[in-house]
């Protein structure tokens, strides 16, 4: 697997936060990922952010197609998981249905649909 440096990828912000988040949970750090969050969202709406990445990163280990690499939060490198994960949860949220759907596909096995 292939891990490019962090600093060096052009990740959107949105992307970058949710490759920090994914660390942070990989690390079970809900504090300092809430801390993150409730700057950006606010109290409430972080809390639910957080469950909801909670819950998507449980059906990643459990119908993914293999454990996603979940680098630790000082590294300075980028795994293609995060990379994946990433893009899929920006265009998610972009609205972009037929493209996260895509992009699901290459996350989880075909069962979970």
């Amino acid at each position: 697997m292939r891990h490019e440096r962090f600093d060096r990828v052009a990740l959107r912000p949105a992307e970058a936060r949710v490759v920090r988040l994914l660390r942070l949970w990989r690390e079970n750090d809900e504090a300092t990922a809430q801390l993150e969050l409730r700057d950006a969202l606010g109290f409430t709406r972080a809390r639910v952010c957080l469950r909801a990445l909670g819950d998507f990163a449980n059906l990643l280990t459990t119908h993914g197609w293999h454990a996603p690499l979940i680098l630790a939060p000082d590294a300075t490198g980028l795994s293609d998981d995060e990379r994946a994960i990433a893009r899929f949860v920006l265009t998610a949220t972009e609205q972009d249905r037929d493209l996260a759907l895509a992009e699901a596909t290459m996350l989880v096995t075909p069962s979970i649909f």
